[in-house]
């Protein structure tokens, strides 16, 4: 190709890539026409190099760039030419991992490399071939080289590794390579493209899909050429192989492991036998060009190895033979790379010297077989040599046999390897004769094969698409497994003849191979003959058939259950029978419409011994019954097994053991106790009546057996009882107590005809006067406590069938309807209920006390929050607000949604939407971005962890897995600000009366007008419908339309009056339910507002201010916005919009209600400017300064003994707040030290191991400060072991572990790009076997296991394999419960994991020993726990919970910035309470402009005309409850209410000296937990000797330093964390006493808040060095040298 026959060597230059670019590497290449420049990164010295090319392909910008069309041009090109010339070529790409070769040879997409390029031209140019006398046939091989063993990727019958043998003639080949022919180009694109996928890839740290092989794809190309003149056919063949090498890397860059660590071994000998071959052949050919001296011994030969590997055997021809060659040489740019890069340029200079002996191949055919007969004969000659023919002759045999081919070797051979020599020329040989149409033929019975082989084992091909699929039509068995997800993975085919089932490891023959219990080596054996399946059992074997145990030969039917043994179940298929019992029961049914029953089959024995299927053991068709094959699962199967077992004669009886008789009789006297409760509960229902009965009978028995009874909350079923049956049992008590009232009217019936008798006696003795008097005064007595006791009685039951009910209710859900009416007793009424819901709603707004406590908690957090704003310097600032509920709960405008571009982020564990209103949030006043918008408080303390990180540690440089989004702004941020609402009342609507009327515009935070809105409501139209529907007999759920809506922005105002009449027609009557009504509604203008503060000014209202409607066309059931134009550019002038929107709806109960008591909300929004958001923060100051200069004015008036009367008016909450801390109280968190606790977690997954326990899996971590992710297995069962440890002793006790959740699932690449994962958050099941104790050291350890099943998250990701550089990160939360903690304490770790397949093994020993990579076995976090005492005890007392006072580094820097107090709260209700006085003027005024238009018409509201008609004037004086009503209003203004001073002194009055007070009861605690990020930088590490426990002998271990605590460690590897200590109040103590008693050196104590460790140093000097670190203000000097 060049001259001198030397290889041509190219070298190519590719871009970073993002790996390079994130570790900044810098360009170290430069190309200067063929001259290939490297540049040191260390000392910036060069080396250059020169080559046939030089391919500079970095930079797509540069004019010099190179794509692949270029490097086609110059090689492929020439590379076709010397093929069609007959020469054999071949192009060869070498490289580092990761530097592009196969990007040059095979392309991405679009850009297609040589390889294909070459291939697509050479068939175009055989199809430009217009000579009829000349013809090509193209075939085709693909191989590759995989850990030194050779694979045939285009048939997948050769499945075994091939063998590679050395030719005299041919040179290396491989045995047994399938060349299959080609046509086209779409033939070698349709093959190449499943060889590639068939090829070994796999990702390195280097690459993402790094060839882990070398591949070597060969064209043959014959030229068949006629000659005329001498009648002879003449063939040229030329070889063109294409080889794509894999990448040379090392274990430290790659990060391989296991199975990578090892295909990079077996690469990088490939790669270094391949140097020692092109570095021996340039040595060879710079000898052979050097002519040598006369007298000069000539040296000798060099040997080449090119049987050290297996590539380089197979590149023979290549390197040093008979082929144009050309090497392209892939370079990677980077300064990391420099080692491989230089190494790569070395080879390549070393190959451009070596020189190929190229020779046109013709008619190669016909010369071989030539050759080949010769060779054959030759070798059948010396063969004889090994077998005498005649009796006389000598026999003595030849050892061995030399052979010189024709090229003068010589070689020797021994019998066996001249035998075989023989076969593989005669095979050859073979080859060589076969004809093209032989050829075909043989590659259409490989491909026939290929596809039978696949479709016998359930996957087809057809046009490409490859799908597994059961047999359509051979018998055969699917197997059933208790996890629907592995039942019928397994399809067993019963071919004709017998197919025998054995035991795994038995070693007879058997088909099938079983493992379990009660499989026997010859279990059984299925006969197909004629599609007709016969199953017949083994001896004494445990073989089952649709749940009868078997023993003679069976037949078998389509969906039969088959059990062989304990454990295997499986379900017989038989498509061709299937199929035609449907096609028969399709003609049954066409046939005749009436009912048409098959004829069954009788029960028989064959002579053969075979039972014959009966009726009743065969399913019914698929077709008949509905069912399906899928409904026999497992269950199934084992239920019939179960019920046939249990269907025993006498002699079965009679034979089972005693201990089987024994749960036989439990398992019958369950079943008969079920039934009795069943006939009883029937029984006793017959006393109520025939409906209740049959509903009862329902419910109790039918319900109970198919598991409907009411459940609760958790799934179970309700231990309440049903209502009925406790009726019933209230019925039988009241018969009890009427019985007992019988009883005692008969004492009274002999009492009377006692005093009848003595009546009749006429006694006339004063004794038997006062007896008649004393037994009459006893009967009355009696008949009173028999009466009071009834009624006690009654009462009591009453109040237990209410309690009943409402237990009932809590039960099964009820709604408001039954309620009122339709359960046995009524509970409300509608005005009690009435009554409840508003007293309930009220309740639920008084939210004061909370949201106080809420500022004064948090206060710490905003303010640290501001603090790093500011010293970041982010330009936004948080300040508390309260969020309120209402129409204005969510002002979002319609311009931001319809943009698409805002979407909150979904951080957040309670979205801003689902807090309970009103409730304390933080408004984020964001300077960067304009805007102002609100927060939870949640959400800024998720947002507070990053910032910590972001300020304590900076930008994370080279962290994967985590998420870079900025946490002090909203992503992406809102462009529009609520400005302020105004309200408009809808009853001119109810009235069908035109209103245009200026409503103001509140700021709902401040209660500030800023401005006034025109409005203007005109009714249109109205269909009265033929019944209108009263209020009460409407449906609320009556159909709401919305016409279609029109929307004008007019150029013209409209100047009407203001309140119109309506006298043209007539006055129009009221709106009723069931009314059709059109409306406009206009917003004309709005005033009051400058472009200074705010622009892009709009307002807008909601469809929901009409009694909840949605319109029709909302496709995810959202609200509905209708909204003006923004403006802009007005200055200060009025702004026109002109907006009039046109609604038309039916009028619903609740639309009524809207129209007559309701109003139309308006919000306005704008974009804010930089001096409105000033003003939002100059407010707040003065807010706070004008709160405070009230306390201290209310302080200074009580020191001096004034009346502070003018101060009443406040609120309870703050007055109370300001009167407690008159003293210079501390808060709580100085008056109550905290506790801190440093809890240790360590996590494992364990998996199910084949020997039945469960193994942790491995952690594979990138780095130190890498957590890592947990290697986990498909489907495999799992458990989590959760391990907490602390040092603080009986200082903290924890009982248990309450509960463990895995959730918040999503998939984070290398790039740390996050994707959430659709998936279900799921509790775990905590196994009883739990661990707790306590050490001598002070160590507590509480250890628990939890079962963990993947599935139930119903997640992807979880379970398919992980893509290579990606981890699938969850949130694993538990809650320990502890003592002195009234609430369980709450933990959060971020967990990763990779899935990986079932049978990938983790990395050995020797891999994480030569890579980076670090194995764990566990994951760890340290968490700090901090125990806040819990003193609150009264309102008074809220300032106990103040964190205002905590110091917050870089608040000193806020200047005048403070939080928000309580006067927040206080400062929002009396707000809230003149708004809402505002509204109320508002609608009072156009009540009374109606009134007037009214009185005017002379028409009358229908609600007035009902008042007018029930007026409380009874001739013309007022009636009584009216009267009463009148003296209570008088009462309540003539009363003065009592300031809080006054109450408290009443209350100081009345109560009584006290004694001395009890003692305090034990602090409880709330808790805070807080994951400690480690720390990057390392103060000191090395090893020191601790004891670990008092007995215990001084261990060694290894610590290390990362502030603000110090890591025990195992050893150096820091792979198991033993504890940590938290250095933050730490005391370094030495004492040579101490060394004395414990006769040790160099001993020094650490003090800690909870704990006391003695550490021992091996010297002075390394004792001296760890006191430094830990305690800077030691003085050294006390330690004696």
């Amino acid at each position: 190709m060049s001259k001198g026959g030397n290889i041509k060597v190219a070298v190519r230059c590719r871009p970073l890539n993002s790996r390079e670019i994130g570790k900044q590497s810098e360009c170290i290449i430069q190309m200067d026409g063929d001259m290939t420049t490297i540049r040191k990164p260390d000392d910036g010295s060069v080396k250059s190099f020169s080559f046939d090319h030089s391919y500079w392909s970095y930079d797509k910008n540069d004019p010099n760039y190179a794509g692949q069309q270029r490097i086609y041009d110059d090689l492929g090109v020439e590379l076709l030419n010397h093929a069609f010339s007959g020469y054999n070529t071949c192009i060869v790409a070498y490289g580092q991992t990761g530097s592009g070769k196969s990007y040059s040879m095979m392309g991405y997409g679009e850009e297609k490399g040589i390889i294909p390029l070459s291939c697509h031209e050479l068939f175009r140019r055989i199809e430009a071939n217009t000579d009829p006398a000349l013809s090509y046939r193209v075939e085709v091989s693909y191989m590759e080289i995989y850990c030194e063993r050779v694979k045939d990727l285009l048939n997948p019958k050769n499945k075994g590794h091939l063998r590679v043998r050395e030719h005299p003639s041919l040179g290396p080949y491989v045995e047994d390579l399938s060349k299959l022919i080609v046509t086209s180009y779409e033939d070698i694109a349709s093959l190449m493209d499943g060889g590639n996928k068939a090829r070994t890839v796999a990702a390195t740290n280097m690459n993402e899909t790094s060839s882990r092989s070398h591949a070597v794809f060969t064209v043959l190309l014959t030229q068949k050429r006629h000659d005329a003149a001498t009648k002879l056919d003449l063939e040229k063949v030329s070889r063109i192989c294409l080889v794509d090498l894999a990448g040379s890397e090392r274990a430290n860059s790659t990060g391989a492991t296991g199975a990578r660590l090892k295909e990079g071994a077996n690469i990088n000998k490939s790669l270094t036998t391949l140097g020692k071959v092109i570095s021996t052949l340039a040595d060879a050919s710079s000898a052979t060009a050097t002519v040598p001296k006369k007298g000069v011994k000539k040296p000798a030969e060099l040997f080449i190895p090119y049987r050290d590997s297996v590539l380089t055997w197979l590149l023979k021809d290549c390197l040093g033979g008979n082929s144009k060659t050309t090497i392209i040489a892939a370079l990677s740019p980077a300064d990391v790379n420099y080692d491989e890069t230089l190494s790569t340029l070395r080879y390549a200079d070393q190959a451009k010297r070596i020189k190929n002996k190229a020779v046109v191949n013709e008619d190669p055919n016909s010369k071989m077989i030539r050759e080949l007969q010769e060779e054959l004969l030759e070798l059948r000659s010396k063969l004889t040599q090994y077998q005498p023919i005649q009796d006389g002759a000598d026999s003595n045999i030849v050892s061995n046999v030399t052979i010189v081919d024709r090229h003068g070797n010589a070689r020797s051979f021994s019998k066996e390897q001249l035998q075989d020599e023989v076969q593989a020329s005669e095979k050859i040989m073979a080859e060589l004769n076969e004809t093209w149409e032989e050829k075909l033929r043989k590659t259409q019975e490989i491909q026939h094969e290929r596809e039978k082989t696949l479709e016998e084992l359930g996957i087809s091909v057809e046009k490409g698409h490859i799908g597994v699929h059961t047999p359509k039509k051979m018998p055969h068995l699917v197997n059933l497994n208790e996890d629907p997800l592995m039942s019928e993975c397994l399809v067993y085919q019963l071919k004709p003849g017998k197919t025998i089932v054995g035991r795994l490891d038995s070693p007879m023959q058997a088909d099938i191979r079983l493992s379990g219990n009660n499989i026997q080596d010859a279990h059984c054996y299925f006969e197909n003959i004629n599609s007709v399946v016969t199953l017949y059992p083994g001896k004494s074997s445990v073989t089952m058939v649709n749940g009868q145990r078997i023993n003679k030969p069976k037949r078998l039917h389509s969906s039969f259950r088959v059990i062989l043994g304990d454990h295997h179940v499986f379900r017989f298929n038989h498509p061709e029978e299937a199929r035609r019992e449907r096609d028969s029961l399709q003609q049954l049914q066409g046939s005749s419409s009436g009912t048409v029953s098959s004829p069954s089959r009788m029960h028989a024995i064959h002579p053969n011994g075979m039972e014959e299927d009966r009726p009743e053991d065969r399913p019914d068709s698929p077709m008949s019954s509905g069912s399906v094959q899928s409904g026999y699962d497992w269950n199934y199967a084992r239920k019939e097994a179960v019920i046939n077992a249990h269907m025993l004669s006498e002699s079965s009886i009679q034979q089972m053991k005693d201990q089987e008789l024994e749960v036989l009789f439990d398992n019958i006297a369950k079943v008969r106790y079920m039934r009795k409760s069943a006939r009883s509960e029937s029984r006793a229902g017959s006393n109520i009546d025939d409906d209740l009965e049959s509903r009862s009978s329902r419910v109790s028995f039918s319900g109970r057996w198919h598991g409907e009874g009411p459940l609760g909350d958790d799934g179970r079923e309700s231990p309440i009882p049903g209502l009925e049956s406790s009726a019933w049992a209230l019925k039988e008590k009241l018969r009890l107590a009427q019985e007992e009232v019988q009883q005692m009217n008969q004492q009274k019936q002999d009492l009377e005809s006692k005093i009848q008798n003595l009546s009749a006696a006429e006694a006339k003795s004063d004794e038997l006067l006062a007896e008649k008097a004393l037994m009459e005064e006893r009967l009355r007595l009696a008949e009173e406590e028999l009466k009071k006791k009834l009624d006690e009685q009654q009462k009591q039951y009453e109040d237990k069938m209410k309690r009943m009910s409402l237990a009932s209710i809590s039960s099964h859900h009820l709604d408001e309807s039954q309620l009122k009416g339709k359960l046995l007793l009524p509970l409300y009424s509608d005005f009690e209920l009435k009554i409840i819901h508003r007293t309930l709603k009220r309740w639920k707004e008084r939210r004061s006390v909370q949201m106080a406590e809420t500022i004064l908690t948090n206060t710490v957090s905003v303010k640290e929050a501001n603090a790093i704003s500011h010293g970041l310097d982010k330009k936004v600032g948080y300040q508390f607000t309260v969020i309120e509920g209402g129409p204005f709960a969510n002002p979002k405008s319609f311009w931001e949604n319809l943009s698409g571009s805002f979407q909150p982020d979904s951080d957040e564990e309670v979205p801003i939407h689902n807090l309970k209103r009103p409730c304390i949030g933080v408004r984020v006043i964001d300077h960067k971005h304009r805007s102002i918008y609100i927060w939870s408080l949640e959400k800024l303390k998720q947002r507070l962890e990053r910032m910590r990180n972001l300020y304590e540690f900076g930008q994370p440089k080279g962290r994967r897995y985590s998420n870079l989004e900025d946490p002090f702004y909203e992503v992406p941020c809102p462009r529009y600000t609520f400005i302020g609402g105004a309200s408009v009342a809808l009853k001119s609507l109810s009235r069908l009366q035109f209103l245009e009327s200026v409503v103001p515009i509140i700021c709902r935070i401040t209660g500030n007008t800023l401005g006034r809105c025109r409005v203007g409501l005109i009714p249109i139209s109205r269909s009265d419908t033929k019944n209108r529907l009263s209020p009460s007999s409407s449906r609320p759920d009556s159909p709401t339309t919305l016409a279609p809506s029109r929307s004008t922005s007019r150029g013209r105002s409209r100047e009407r009056s203001r309140l119109g009449n309506g006298k043209s027609e007539g006055a129009p009557s009221p709106v009723g339910v069931g009314d059709q009504i059109s409306f406009e509604i206009s917003i004309l203008a709005i005033e009051g507002f400058s472009e200074q503060h705010y622009t892009q000014v709009h307002a807008q209202f909601r469809l929901s201010n009409f009694g909840g409607i949605v319109s029709d066309s909302s496709e995810d059931k959202v609200d509905k916005i209708f909204t003006t134009e923004p403006a802009c550019d007005f200055g200060d002038k009025p702004i026109f919009f002109g907006f009039t929107q046109t609604l038309s709806m039916t009028v619903t109960p609740a639309v009524l209600e809207v129209l007559r008591n309701g109003c139309l909300y308006i919000e306005v929004l704008g974009q804010a400017k930089a001096e409105a958001l000033t003003m939002w923060e100059k407010w707040d100051r003065d807010q706070e300064l004008l709160s405070q200069q009230q306390q201290q004015h209310i302080q200074d008036s009580l020191k001096s003994g004034l009346s502070v009367s003018s101060y009443n008016s406040r609120s309870s909450l703050e007055s109370l707040i300001s009167l407690s801390a008159l003293s210079d109280h501390r808060s709580e968190d100085e008056q109550s030290k905290h506790e801190h606790h440093d809890i240790l977690a360590s996590i494992q997954v364990c998996e199910l191991a084949s020997e039945g326990d469960y193994k942790p899996v491995t952690v594979l971590s990138n780095n130190v400060m890498d957590p890592g992710a947990f290697q986990l297995h498909q489907g495999l069962q799992r458990r989590i072991v959760l391990s907490l440890s602390h040092t603080s002793g009986k200082q903290f006790t924890w009982n248990n572990i309450s509960s463990i959740q895995v959730g918040g699932l999503r998939r984070v690449d290398a790039k740390a790009g996050s994707t959430e994962s659709p998936s279900q958050t799921i509790s775990l099941n905590i196994i009883p076997e739990e661990t707790k104790n306590y050490t001598l050291d002070g160590t507590s350890k509480l250890v628990v296991q939890a079962s963990w099943d993947s599935t139930l998250h119903n997640s992807l990701d979880l379970n398919r394999v992980t893509a290579s550089g990606t981890r699938v990160m969850m949130t694993l939360s538990w809650t320990v419960e502890a003592e002195r903690c009234p609430e369980p304490i709450r933990f959060r770790m971020e967990v990763g994991v990779q899935i990986q397949e079932r049978e990938s093994k983790g990395p050995s020993k020797l891999t994480a020993f030569l890579t980076s990579t670090r194995t764990l076995w566990m994951m760890n976090g340290l968490f700090q726990l901090i125990l806040k005492p819990i003193v609150i005890t009264k309102v008074s007392e809220l300032w106990r919970m103040s964190t205002a006072n905590q110091y917050v580094r870089g608040s000193e820097f806020l200047k005048d910035w403070k939080p928000r107090g309580v006067s927040l709260v206080d400062g929002f209700e009396g707000r809230t309470a003149l708004i809402d006085k505002q509204e109320e003027v508002e609608r009072t005024r156009q009540f009374l402009h109606l009134q007037e238009a009214c009185n005017h018409d002379g028409t009358m509201d229908v609600e007035e005309k009902g008042l007018s008609n029930e007026g409380p004037l009874v001739n013309g004086n007022l009636d009584l409850r009216s009267r009463e009503l009148l003296l209570r209003m008088v009462q309540l203004w003539k009363w003065k209410p009592m300031s809080h001073e006054e109450i408290l002194r009443k209350q100081e009055a009345l109560w009584p000296e006290r004694d001395p007070k009890p003692p305090r009861p034990p602090l409880n605690f709330r808790t805070e937990t807080k994951l400690v990020p480690k720390s990057e930088t390392v103060s000191k590490k090395g090893h020191l000797y601790y004891p670990k426990t008092k007995d215990e002998e001084w261990v060694k271990c290894f610590f290390v330093i990362r502030r603000p605590y110090i890591f025990i460690h195992s050893n150096s590897s820091e792979l198991e964390i033993l504890a940590a200590v938290n250095l933050t109040q730490v005391r370094v103590d030495y004492k040579h006493d101490l060394q004395e008693m414990l006769n040790k050196k160099f001993v020094f104590g650490l003090y800690t808040a909870n704990n006391v460790y003695l550490l021992q140093a091996s010297s002075r000097e390394e004792m001296c060095g760890w006191i430094e670190q830990l305690d800077q203000f030691f003085d050294l000097r006390q330690i004696p040298t």
